[in-house]
């Protein structure tokens, strides 16, 4: 009994003394509390147990939220990335669009110069139909009647039908030359010209009827006020002195005057002019802005002609070109053509001349050494296509006719390999096998 009320005590507080250690063979728990005061070694561990098991499912849910949050960050990312690539394709559809305007407008722009210049050949067409029925009208009228005696010049009349074919096919090419021409700078720079006027023009109307209408709405303004002042003046001069009021009288309104009548009716007026200054102005600068539209576009079709013409005469400098370096190179092979042959000509008769001077080999000499074969061409020692000279390809063994054709295919596109010389028209296949050992590419 004396035992019971030890029981019953409340227990103390911690303290950093009643700290126990953990057992021996355990993990160290830092979480565990320290024991209560008269509590078993079971009741201990069972409340620790629950500490731990209470720990741990805070750690799961901390792990779960944090789960949650990551999920929720995904998909918010997931959401974004959705979103941007909405947005993206949003642009570009926009610019697809954008870009199939402008086809169309190409488009548009091809078939109005389509339509340009068939109208431009049936111009010619029906000019050289009326100069070949001129021509027949005229030979109609110098033919001799039917039963009349043969002309004696029928050299003449045909010479005269020539001439006129001619001049018909004389009026087509000039008719065609006016039309690339027309297509050429000197029209593009006359419509920049005439556009870059007309632009400043519309500005500078566009600009005067603006300052037309502040004019106008600043004389409204003026006459307004000093038709407001000239009323009230009047009124205050033709107002009668009023008479003292009649305390039976009802207060009434009092009817408006002929000077605020006239009033009135004057800002009317104005009021209908400004309104119809207004409309004016607004259909002005509609009118400019129409015309603006049609000049940007004059000015696109002008720089897409001007960058065709730019091309064209490009490509003609670079066929000009062409053309020189190859009748040079046609004129250097003719000269190689003359040397050559010049010199065949001395070899010829340095040869006649050696043998008419050498005497015939006795009987009984003894025969000429053999000469030694040269060793095959090592690759340093082989001629390159690519590099060559006139002399080195003749050395090979070439004609001056099949140097030239090798010269002039280097010069239009040079050689990959040496199969390259059967594409080459003078080049037998026995020929080529000799001296392919000594070429390379």
């Amino acid at each position: 009994m004396a035992d019971e009320p030890q029981q019953t005590q409340a227990p103390e507080p911690p303290t950093q003394q009643q700290t126990v250690a953990p057992a021996a063979g355990k993990a160290p728990d830092t979480l565990r509390t320290p024991p209560l005061r008269g509590e078993s070694p079971s009741e201990r561990r069972k409340r620790w147990r629950a500490e731990r098991r209470q720990l741990k499912q805070q750690q799961r849910q901390a792990k779960l939220a944090e789960k949650r949050r990551a999920a929720q960050q995904k998909l918010r990312e997931k959401e974004e990335r959705k979103r941007a690539r909405a947005e993206a394709k949003a642009k570009k559809k926009s610019r697809s669009s954008r870009g199939a305007r402008r086809e169309q407008q190409r488009e548009q722009r091809k078939l109005a110069k389509a339509e340009r210049n068939r109208r431009a050949r049936e111009q010619k067409q029906s000019a050289v139909e009326e100069q070949q029925r001129a021509a027949a009208a005229t030979a109609a009228a110098t033919r001799p009647p039917q039963g009349a005696p043969v002309p004696q010049q029928p050299a003449e009349a045909s010479v005269a039908q020539a001439a006129a074919g001619g001049v018909a096919a004389g009026t087509a090419a000039a008719a065609e030359r006016e039309a690339l021409e027309q297509l050429e700078s000197p029209e593009r720079r006359e419509q920049e010209a005439r556009t870059r006027a007309e632009e400043q023009r519309i500005a500078a109307e566009a600009q005067r009827r603006i300052q037309e209408v502040e004019d106008l709405q600043r004389q409204a303004e003026e006459r307004i006020e000093q038709a407001r002042v000239s009323a009230e003046e009047r009124d205050r001069a033709e107002a009668p002195p009023s008479p003292p009021p009649h305390p039976e009288a009802p207060a009434g309104p009092t009817p408006p005057g002929p000077a605020e009548d006239a009033v009135a009716r004057e800002l009317e007026e104005t009021e209908q002019q400004l309104a119809a200054e207004h409309g004016r102005t607004e259909n002005a600068i509609e009118q400019a802005r129409i015309r603006l539209a049609e000049i940007e576009a004059r000015a696109v079709e002008a720089e897409a002609r001007a960058v065709r013409a730019e091309r064209l005469a490009e490509l003609k400098s670079k066929e000009t070109d062409r053309e020189r370096r190859l009748r040079e190179m046609m004129d250097r092979i003719d000269e190689a053509e003359k040397r050559a042959r010049a010199a065949e000509a001395r070899a010829r008769s340095a040869v006649e001349q050696i043998e008419r001077a050498t005497p015939p080999a006795a009987p009984g000499s003894p025969p000429a050494p053999a000469v030694e074969q040269p060793p095959p061409p090592t690759s340093a020692a082989r001629v390159n296509l690519n590099t060559a000279s006139f002399e080195q390809l003749r050395e090979l063994g070439m004609s001056v006719t099949q140097t030239g054709r090798v010269l002039a295919y280097r010069e239009r596109q040079g050689f990959r390999s040496v199969d390259e010389l059967s594409a080459i028209p003078g080049f037998p296949d026995g020929f080529l096998e000799g001296i392919r050992s000594r070429l390379t590419a």
